[in-house]
């Protein structure tokens, strides 16, 4: 439906396609989500993934697995510290302590492995449940997204974003958690036994506080802007694939190369960054933890008398441990908190808004099971603009359309031609008015009846999958393998495209058109190899001619009653024109046909010609009506190249 095209139907430079390189709200959405982009993992984003994992019932049991493994942690030094005086004092039962050791060991292994486990379940929970909604938001996301969003930041969001939130993520989590409590237990342990610890590491603490605080105001900054360096390049990337053919006929690789090298550069520049804050603060971690080292052991030797030596040990062990658990605590909330950046991202697009629905409750009860029987639109009153802050693309717009009537529409680029498509297909909502079909209002039934059941298109730039002829022909599967073939037969397909499996044709990886209506057998022999014939990506094993016949047999098979031809043959020679003329006339004989054209020689056999200009529909009627009116817009259009073409 949302074929390229070449006709810009506002002065801004919309489109149905959603090019719009001309609208200020795009710019002022994209600054509003690149600001947005920016902000660091929040408390809300942190609450809407453990809601996503399970709730309160994963926390609680989270923190009962966190609790159980750094009690069966420290209980074991602590056993380990009785152990040892016993052992001074003489009258040890070694077996038994053994075995006592190896319990509490053992309930220390089970907690670790619980309280990963169960972190780690979770956070897959919360994953595929992110990943689903950010699909069906995307899917079900209104053209505006499209026209107003880089490509690069939407893949960046479904692929690098996806891949943080599965792996990454979950494990910068469950690192940050892990090391808050090591951190809690170091201090715990050293308060316990030496309380006159604490006149260090409070300062100690209020110093790492601030520490803590500074790096992650630059730190995370660093990160994101490591992340947001990779959008521009894969932008750039996929353009120039897309136009590889045109960057090498323009000898425009060298610069296309230069500014790639430029964005890799500019996204190297952002990592170092990164990597340099990350030594600035190891160093200052280390700093702090050798003064807690050193005032444990100040402390353990003025208290020589009274402290008993395993304990003083134990003190000590932990606080040599302390700057290891300090930088570790530091390091992983930045890097989860940077990596969150990519949680953030995926809830933004899991909040946008959405299409209508595809269906609508009581269609049926609106629509008779037949409908739409005849195909008769009319327009009443239609108003159009793609987004708030643009002008109208169609304004008040009036005109009916009889059943199976072959209308064609004409007029100057930004005139509104194809934006009555986008009005529609319900690609924008409407401003005003209404458009009903066979006296149903389109914005009664569910965007499935109206694309899916009533109307079908034939875009510029027809859309081909790589796979085999039956998949393009019939993606979901609905119709028989003899609907298929009849369809192919009737575009003039069968045959030709039989040929070239057969091996018969001179050229067979590119089908042509100028004989595909040639030697139309009625033969059924074969037809399950033609349905078989592989398309290649984009259908490059096809000309263009015949990759238009392949989406005129797609749109047969949805039995539409209205068919929109939106510059089906502004790409096509006046031979292929004519050709693809011939069989739209006989393959949509009993439907509705609007076909928009710059070329006035594609529409003059039309039933009548509708002339828009400024979103109106200023001339309408049959053709050799107009050309009587005297200052006309149809008669100015074709007198303007002195041939019925425009």
């Amino acid at each position: 439906v949302s074929g390229n095209d070449s006709d810009a139907d506002t002065g801004a430079g919309a489109d149905v396609s959603g090019n719009d390189s001309g609208d200020n709200s795009g710019g002022n959405e994209r600054g509003a989500t690149a600001q947005d982009d920016n902000k660091r993992l929040g408390f809300a984003t942190a609450i809407a993934w453990t809601r996503a994992a399970g709730g309160l019932v994963f926390v609680m049991l989270l923190l009962a697995f966190f609790l159980w493994e750094r009690a069966a942690y420290i209980g074991g030094d602590v056993y380990l510290a009785y152990w040892t005086n016993d052992t001074v004092n003489g009258g040890v039962d070694t077996e038994r302590r053994l075995m006592w050791y190896s319990l509490i060991v053992l309930a220390n292994v089970g907690g670790a492995y619980a309280r990963t486990t169960w972190f780690v379940r979770g956070g897959i929970v919360a994953a595929g449940r992110l990943f689903g909604r950010l699909i069906h938001k995307v899917f079900r996301a209104p053209m505006s997204l499209f026209e107003t969003t880089p490509m690069g930041d939407i893949t960046n969001r479904l692929t690098y974003d996806v891949e943080t939130m599965d792996g990454v993520l979950i494990q910068k989590g469950l690192q940050a958690v892990a090391s808050m409590f090591w951190w809690l237990s170091g201090v715990g342990v050293m308060a316990v036994v030496i309380p006159y610890i604490l006149l260090a590491l409070i300062p100690v603490m209020a110093f790492y506080g601030v520490l803590h605080h500074s790096y992650l105001r630059a730190g995370v900054q660093a990160q994101q802007l490591f992340a947001a360096s990779r959008s521009p390049l894969q932008s750039h990337l996929g353009e120039l694939v897309a136009g590889a053919a045109t960057v090498r006929a323009s000898c425009a690789v060298p610069r296309v190369l230069a500014e790639a090298d430029a964005l890799i550069d500019y996204s190297t520049r952002q990592m170092l960054l990164w990597m340099v804050l990350s030594r600035w603060l190891a160093v200052r971690v280390e700093i702090l933890g050798a003064i807690v080292s050193f005032s444990v052991g100040m402390a353990a030797w003025a208290l020589r008398d009274t402290l008993e030596a395993s304990f003083a040990g134990l003190a000590i062990t932990w606080a040599f441990n302390f700057s290891i658990t300090l930088n570790f605590l530091v390091l992983s909330f930045s890097e989860m908190e940077s990596k969150g950046v990519s949680l953030h991202r995926i809830l933004q697009y899991c909040r946008l808004a959405e299409e209508a629905p595809r269906c609508v409750d009581g269609e049926e009860a609106a629509c008779s099971p037949g409908w739409p029987a005849q195909g008769a639109l009319s327009f009443q009153d239609v108003s159009l603009r793609y987004r708030p802050s643009l002008p109208l693309a169609l304004n008040g717009l009036n005109v009916d359309v009889s059943a199976r009537e072959k209308v064609g529409i004409c007029g100057r680029t930004g005139s509104g031609k194809s934006t009555i498509a986008t009005a529609l297909f319900r690609l924008t909502e409407l401003a005003g008015g209404r458009i009903t079909l066979d006296g149903v209002d389109l914005a009664t039934v569910g965007l499935l009846g109206v694309r899916g059941r009533a109307c079908a298109i034939i875009p510029q730039d027809p859309l081909l999958f790589r796979g085999t002829l039956r998949f393009n022909l019939d993606p979901l599967g609905e119709h028989g393998d003899f609907e298929l073939v009849e369809a192919l037969r009737k575009v003039g397909l069968r045959d030709r495209v039989l040929a070239a499996v057969a091996g018969r044709e001179t050229e067979a990886s590119v089908y042509t058109c100028a004989d595909a209506t040639e030697g139309q057998g009625e033969s059924a022999a074969g037809d399950e190899h033609v349905l078989d014939a592989p398309v290649d990506g984009g259908g490059a094993n096809f000309s263009h001619g015949q990759r238009q016949l392949i989406c005129t047999a797609r749109a047969l098979l949805k039995g539409a009653r209205v068919i929109v031809l939106d510059e089906a043959t502004a790409s096509c020679d006046a031979a292929t024109d004519a050709l693809l003329q011939g069989v739209f006339r006989r393959a949509f004989a009993d439907s509705t046909v609007l076909t928009v054209a710059h070329r006035l020689a594609t529409i003059a056999d039309s039933d009548r010609i509708w002339v828009m200009s400024e979103g109106r529909c200023v001339e309408h009627g049959p053709p050799d009506d107009l050309m009587q009116i005297d200052g006309g817009a149809y008669r100015a259009m074709v007198a303007c190249d002195g041939q019925p073409s425009a």
